[in-house]
């Protein structure tokens, strides 16, 4: 059972979705929440083991990243993202794993709730094309640079990466689970602005 927290909108909003995810099956909304203030002391309280936000205003990425921060494990669900290049690379910083747009139907939103509990990217391509393109023209932001970013443990998982181990191996010498490795990667690669694990590797050797 995968067990979920839901923020944003009215509360009709909020009971809607609940329902829709309810009867889904395999799925349960542990709680919900008016604003990411009001979530952070529900998944402090839950554990949920995703996070659905209807993301309102650029703002919100602050309050998503400081839960983040605080619970590396949960994974990111966000609703109404516009394509708006800022927004899709905050989101990515931010550790978001899920993107829909504001259209989405509920079938689309289960199916990205399911990929992202496994520990999979939920990304439309055009998404997908935006993050790149967005990471591409941060100006000044090498990423030798944005490793002054990572979280503590983000900065444990790339040492670990820079010895070659793989995301087996790092969740057995971290004490977590593979599907928390990957996400931690993900995380990584988006912050670093880089393709491929191989990438973090050279440039974790470069500095040695």
């Amino acid at each position: 059972m995968v067990e979920l927290a839901v923020v944003g909108g009215s509360a009709l909003y909020r009971e809607s979705i609940r329902r829709v995810l309810d009867d889904a099956g395999g799925l349960e909304v542990v709680g919900t929440a008016a604003s990411l203030a009001e979530a952070a002391p529900l998944v402090e309280r839950a554990h949920p083991d995703v996070l659905v936000v209807d993301l309102q205003w650029e703002r919100d990425l602050a309050g998503l990243a400081s839960i983040k921060e605080r619970h590396p494990d949960l994974r990111v669900v966000v609703l109404g993202v516009d394509g708006d290049e800022a927004t899709v690379v905050g989101c990515a910083a931010a550790g978001v794993m899920g993107y829909l747009a504001r259209e989405t139907t509920a079938a689309d939103l289960v199916k990205a709730i399911r990929q992202v509990a496994k520990g999979e990217l939920a990304c439309p391509p055009a998404i997908v094309e935006t993050l790149v393109r967005g990471l591409s023209r941060r100006p000044g932001r090498t990423a030798t640079a944005a490793l002054d970013g990572l979280t503590r443990r983000e900065r444990d998982v790339i040492d670990l990466l820079g010895l070659g181990l793989t995301n087996k191996q790092i969740a057995e010498r971290l004490c977590i689970q593979v599907a928390t490795v990957k996400s931690h990667v993900h995380s990584i690669l988006t912050k670093l602005g880089l393709a491929r694990r191989a990438e973090v590797v050279a440039l974790m050797r470069d500095r040695a």
